[in-house]
């Protein structure tokens, strides 16, 4: 079995861009990527994350929705979700 660790955010004020965010899973058969890319960008002091997708675009893998898209699931994680 593969285990991979993460790396602190050593970056401040930093603005994360995350393009094609519907195909980030939070669970199944691999890791939780959402979970992994919240807890490392904010991390960080200041730092903040833009998903960039829309509802044209596949969900993850063995997934019907893309929990990244989802305004409840990131409320989930006491995020601030704003839509343009």
């Amino acid at each position: 079995e593969y285990a991979a660790g993460i790396n602190d955010n050593k970056l401040t004020g930093a603005v994360f861009l995350v393009d094609e965010a519907s195909m980030i899973g939070d669970g199944g058969m691999d890791r939780n990527l959402l979970e992994d890319l919240i807890h490392y960008v904010y991390g960080g002091i200041g730092c903040r994350m833009v998903f960039i997708g829309d509802t044209a675009q596949l969900p993850p893998v063995g997934a019907d929705e893309s929990p990244a898209m989802q305004p409840e699931v990131l409320r989930g994680y006491g995020l601030k979700v704003t839509r343009a």
